[in-house]
C-alpha cells in the first residue's frame, strides 16, 4: 500500500495524543498514588490547615485524577485502529451530491450531525448511480420525480471533520430539477426528522463555520452551477 506522505504526516499529528505507552500509564499511576497518599496524610491534620491551601490541594487532586483518566482513555487507541485510519486517509471516498435550487437561486442544504454544519444532501456513489440518486431523493426528501439536468465530478482533498483526518473525496454533482411545490419555501424546515435550510451562495460564504468546513465544494458549485 502506497501512502501519500503529506496525508500520513497530517494523520500522525492529529493522532499524536493517542499514543501512550504502558510506561506512561504506570508513571502516571505511581505519581497519582504518591500524590493521593500525601493528601491523605495531610488531611489527618485538617484542623491545622488554612482553608485556601486545603481547597487548592483538593483542586489539584481532582485535576490530576481527570488527567490520569484521560491518559487511560487515549491509550485505548490501538495499532489496528491506526492502520484503519491510514487506509481511510489513503483511499478515495466516493459521494454523490444532490443540488436542488429554487426559483430564488437558493440551494437546499441539510444539517449533518457528524460535521456539525449544513452540507449539500449526499449519498455514497453506487454503480447504478442515477437510479441510486433518484431513490435517495425520493426516500429522504419525498421528491419524485426529479430530472437530472447536468452532472460534473471532481476530486477534493480536504479535512474530514467527522474523522479528523485529511481525505480525498471523489464527488459527483447532480444538478436536479423538481416540482418546487413539493418542498417548503420557508428558510428552515424538517423532513423525516432531518433539518434543512435554503442557502444562497452568498449565505454560504457568510457562514464562517460552513465555509471553513466545506469551502472547496461551495466554490466548485458557484463556479459550475
Amino acid at each position: 500500500m502506497q501512502v501519500d506522505e503529506e496525508k500520513l504526516t497530517d494523520l500522525l499529528n492529529r493522532r499524536r495524543n493517542f499514543f501512550k505507552g504502558k510506561g506512561d500509564i504506570i508513571a502516571s499511576g505511581v505519581a497519582l498514588g504518591s500524590y493521593t497518599t500525601t493528601i491523605i496524610y495531610t488531611f489527618m491534620g485538617l484542623e491545622k490547615i488554612p482553608l485556601v491551601p486545603l481547597l487548592l490541594g483538593i483542586g489539584m487532586l481532582v485535576i490530576y485524577i481527570i488527567l490520569f483518566i484521560s491518559s487511560i482513555f487515549h491509550s485505548r487507541y490501538s495499532i489496528e485502529a491506526f492502520y484503519r485510519d491510514i487506509t481511510a486517509c489513503n483511499n478515495e471516498h466516493n459521494f454523490s451530491l444532490i443540488l436542488l435550487k429554487d426559483n430564488r437561486g437558493r440551494f437546499l442544504l441539510k444539517y449533518d450531525r457528524r460535521w456539525k454544519t449544513f452540507l449539500f444532501p449526499y449519498t455514497r456513489t453506487k454503480d447504478d448511480d442515477v437510479s441510486n440518486v433518484k431513490t435517495f431523493v425520493k426516500e429522504t426528501l419525498n421528491l419524485s420525480p426529479i430530472d437530472i439536468l447536468a452532472t460534473k465530478e471532481d476530486d477534493f482533498t480536504k479535512l474530514s471533520v467527522s474523522a479528523n483526518m485529511t481525505k480525498t473525496y471523489h464527488h459527483i454533482f447532480y444538478n436536479c430539477s423538481y416540482n418546487e411545490k413539493q418542498l417548503p419555501q420557508k428558510k428552515r424546515f424538517k423532513i423525516n426528522g432531518v433539518k434543512y435550510k435554503w442557502f444562497s451562495i452568498d449565505d454560504m460564504k457568510s457562514d464562517n463555520d460552513l465555509l471553513l468546513k466545506n469551502k472547496e465544494t461551495i466554490v466548485y458549485v458557484e463556479k459550475f452551477f
